[in-house]
């Protein structure tokens, strides 16, 4: 039998907290000048324009029959983009970090299974297997923010003439 499948999901690996402002309550119980400090704090910097991981696949499964053995092929490629990743924010914006998209990956590969059935009774039965896999897993872009990483690295290890410098990213 042969069977191919092609298609595009989206993944939406976050809360609703990442793309919408979202308040908690700030209740210290702290008493000062006879006063409660009361209020409402911004849980994170959100991005309304961040879209849902995109998985992209291609399969297909070639099964054969072969002298009483069941082959399986399967052959497959994979490409996640838009992944979900934390952006690095300036300090005067007040938090550290904010979620984003950005970096695609790429997964190819397959899987090759052989199995036989030795004998069965009515208790027992004994079968031979035998399984084979390859992935390659290949990051296709980086986000903008590991590309500046590694300009900044890059520029700091030139100006200390070789010598390793820890950058802040």
């Amino acid at each position: 039998a042969l069977r191919f499948s092609m298609g595009t999901t989206g993944v939406v690996p976050f809360t609703d907290r990442y793309f919408s402002a979202s308040y908690r309550n700030d209740i210290h119980n702290e008493y000062i000048y006879n006063y409660y400090q009361i209020g409402a704090r911004l849980q994170g910097m959100p991005n309304e324009d961040l879209k849902p991981t995109r998985l992209s696949s291609c399969q297909m499964t070639v099964d054969i029959a072969i002298r009483g053995f069941l082959v399986r092929l399967d052959l497959f490629h994979k490409r996640t983009s838009d992944l979900l990743v934390y952006a690095r924010l300036p300090y005067y914006e007040g938090f550290s970090h904010q979620p984003d998209n950005g970096g695609t990956l790429s997964n190819t590969g397959y899987l090759l299974s052989l199995s036989k059935s030795l004998g069965r009774t009515d208790n027992l039965q004994a079968t031979l297997r035998f399984a084979s896999s390859l992935y390659i897993n290949k990051v296709k872009a980086l986000p903008d923010y590991f590309k500046i990483c590694r300009q900044i690295q890059s520029t700091r290890q030139a100006r200390t003439l070789g010598k390793s410098s820890a950058a802040d990213c």
